[in-house]
């Protein structure tokens, strides 16, 4: 092998892109589309609009016989004030749960309720896409040994369809969290 390999040779041996180059790069970048598409989406599903704590029913509270003299409505919690001898006050963390600016089912977040204590889980969700981007990482490579590039990318493409056909229907947090994870395996293997 010769020592003095000079690479600018070589690259003007290759010569520059032509359409070939061109239209295999065009056609990774429209592969690879959707795939960013699912990575940001939770920029959008996961929006969370303001809200405050929702109406509360005055027969709840009344149960005691006392009299509610004042209601404080916060963002995650409701104060009442008692017209007592003594003026006491209590705390409850929304009952009848939350009112947002915004419709009921304009993304995840309003729909199951995931603010105050629970707003943790939105993060988590992109977690966990991200750590099953982790896990398809290590499967998808062997995988792409064995069964061939072609196979896999196109088997993704078909998964990541039918995961997130199924994701835009799912009702609960739990079953949502877990289609992300194998959306983010799906996503890897592109």
């Amino acid at each position: 092998m010769e020592q003095n390999l000079d690479v600018d040779e070589i690259w003007r041996a290759l010569r520059p892109w032509g359409l070939y180059q061109i239209r295999q790069m065009a056609f990774m970048w429209a592969a690879n589309l959707p795939c960013s598409v699912h990575l940001l989406a939770v920029v959008f599903i996961g929006y969370r609009p303001g809200f405050h704590c929702a109406d509360i029913l005055p027969v709840r509270f009344n149960a005691s016989n006392d009299t509610i003299s004042d209601v404080t409505y916060n963002e995650c919690s409701v104060t009442l004030s008692y017209n007592l001898t003594n003026s006491s006050r209590t705390t409850d963390s929304c009952p009848n749960g939350y009112k947002y600016n915004a419709h009921d089912d304009v993304s995840f977040v309003t729909e199951w309720g995931l603010v105050c204590d629970e707003s943790a889980k939105v993060d988590i969700s992109q977690s966990l896409m991200l750590l099953g981007q982790g896990v398809g990482g290590f499967l998808c490579t062997g995988l792409s040994d064995k069964f061939g590039r072609k196979t896999v990318h196109i088997g993704s493409h078909v998964t990541i369809f039918v995961l997130c056909l199924i994701t835009s229907f799912i009702p609960s947090y739990v079953g949502y969290i877990t289609l992300r994870f194998f959306t983010g395996m799906a996503v890897e293997a592109v």
